[in-house]
């Protein structure tokens, strides 16, 4: 996991960070092998927004087709 404090990886099962010694107990923090807490920290996108992404890009790809196809015939 990420830590949240100072951004490095440490165990996953680490209840305060051996750098920092951020307390990541009180923080509720669940793990984030991804970086997504760090990610966030520096303002990049969630995972769940990468994800809302490519739908809304996948929808826009097949409206586009579809009015193509439409519009041919």
């Amino acid at each position: 996991m990420i830590c949240p404090n100072c951004g490095k990886e440490i165990d996953d099962n680490a209840k305060i960070c051996p750098y920092c010694k951020h307390d990541l107990a009180a923080d509720n923090i669940t793990a984030s092998k991804s970086g997504e807490a760090a990610d966030e920290k520096k303002g990049g996108l969630t995972k769940s927004q990468k994800t809302q992404g490519l739908i809304l890009l996948a929808v826009c790809i097949a409206a586009i087709v579809l009015c193509q196809l439409f519009h041919l015939k």
